[in-house]
């Protein structure tokens, strides 16, 4: 399990996925985690599925200076107080907006939709996908809405 990002200058980064479900660990081996990464000044770490559910891979330390954290998961239908939880608490725990984008139709745990969107750092959720399908949401970070967590 890998994220890749392809900077605007060819250069790539990749992370990996550092911790395993029970069913990957007989396919998969475990990576160092996530990657930082630097945009228009805010610095973002990209994270992958678990990882981000996993309060001590998500460590103060690891988060230090970061402005946002932009997650890649499989959440089912039936997982979306789950998923709220996971996302409220790294965003509101590391006082850093929280970003998930999620696969988006069937999954082998079920059907997957409407749960991809952006979290603030107070860990409310600030906008979410509205539909099924395919679908791009948005939404503007303020990097004032920081301060007050830092």
């Amino acid at each position: 399990m890998a994220c890749l990002v392809i900077h605007p200058d060819g250069s790539t980064q990749s992370g990996f996925k550092a911790r395993l479900g029970r069913v990957e660990e007989q396919h998969f081996t475990a990576g160092a985690g996530g990657i930082l990464l630097e945009l228009d000044g805010w610095k973002i770490t990209v994270v992958i599925c678990s990882d981000a559910e996993d309060p001590v891979h998500c460590t103060a330390d690891e988060f230090a200076g970061v402005d946002a954290c932009a997650v890649s998961a499989v959440y089912a239908q039936d997982q979306e107080r789950r998923l709220a939880l996971h996302l409220e608490a790294l965003a509101s725990d590391n006082g850093v907006f929280g970003i998930l984008a999620n696969l988006a139709g069937p999954t082998p745990s079920g059907q997957s939709d409407r749960l991809t969107g952006f979290w603030g750092p107070d860990g409310l959720q600030l906008r979410k996908a509205a539909g099924t399908g395919t679908e791009v949401v948005t939404a503007i970070l303020q990097r004032g809405a920081l301060r007050k967590f830092r």
